[in-house]
C-alpha cells in the first residue's frame, strides 16, 4: 500500500523565464505472508516492509521567442527504510540535469540535447517505493520530437 502527498509550484519571472518547483512524500508498506509455513521453520515466511521517501524538484525554463530553449533541473531523494527486514540501506542523494534546445516549424518540432546526472550520482533505492527510474551514471542525450 502507498500513500502520498505532492504540492507543484510554478511562477513566470518575465516573459521569457519560469519556475517551478515540488515536494512529494510517501510511505509505502508491504506485508509478506507465506501461508501454512511456520516462521519456526522458515524465518522469511512472514515478513514486514515500510519505506518513506521525500522528493523535492526545482526547474528553470527560459524561452525565447526565436525558438531556442534552456532548461536546469535539480531534484533530492531521500528513502529512509523503517521497518525492512531485507537489511537494505536507505539512500539521500541529489542529481542535476541540463538542456537545451530549439523549437522550429511553428512548434511542431524540437531538437534538445543535454546532460542527466551532471554531478554522476548513483543511487540504491528500496524498489518498495513508486520512483521514476533515474540514470545512475551522467548520461548525454539528444532528442528530437515531431507533432503533428
Amino acid at each position: 500500500m502507498e500513500e502520498a502527498i505532492r504540492v507543484n509550484l510554478g511562477q513566470l519571472l518575465g516573459r521569457h523565464l519560469a519556475l517551478n518547483s515540488g515536494y512529494r512524500i510517501s510511505q509505502a508498506s508491504l506485508l509478506r505472508e507465506l501461508p501454512g509455513i511456520p516462521t519456526s521453520v522458515y524465518a522469511q515466511a512472514r515478513g514486514y516492509s515500510e519505506v518513506l521517501m521525500h522528493q523535492l524538484h526545482t526547474g528553470l525554463h527560459w524561452n525565447h521567442p526565436s525558438g531556442f530553449h534552456f532548461e536546469a533541473y535539480s531534484r533530492w531523494i531521500r528513502q529512509q527504510n523503517r521497518a525492512d527486514d531485507s537489511a537494505l540501506q536507505g539512500d539521500d542523494f541529489w542529481q542535476f540535469d541540463l538542456s537545451a534546445g530549439w523549437r522550429f516549424w511553428r512548434r511542431h518540432a524540437d531538437l534538445a540535447a543535454g546532460v542527466l546526472n551532471l554531478a554522476d550520482q548513483d543511487y540504491r533505492l528500496n524498489p518498495l517505493a513508486l520512483h521514476r527510474e533515474l540514470p545512475r551514471e551522467r548520461t548525454f542525450f539528444v532528442s528530437m520530437r515531431l507533432s503533428f
